[in-house]
């Protein structure tokens, strides 16, 4: 019973020194895919935007996106 009475206090003693704001109501979202369909290809006109708002390298976001639906893609100026 006393191990659970240490634990309570050594519980209590963290949440206390944790910062007050330490849950926040903020949304995370990222921006809205800009795609075009080209004929057999999907283009996406903005992914180094969607790339950056995830902080993550374009290039390992499209790595990422083409593992994911078993397909090549690559570059094309702005365009993935």
């Amino acid at each position: 019973m006393s191990d659970l009475k240490a634990y309570d206090r050594w519980l209590e003693r963290l949440y206390s020194k944790l910062p007050k704001t330490a849950t926040t109501r903020e949304r995370f979202e990222i921006p809205e895919i800009q795609s075009i369909i080209a004929g057999n290809r999907t283009v996406i006109r903005n992914l180094r935007q969607v790339a950056e708002a995830l902080n993550r390298r374009p290039d390992h976001l499209l790595r990422f996106l083409s593992k994911e639906l078993a397909t090549a893609g690559g570059f094309e100026g702005e365009m993935a």
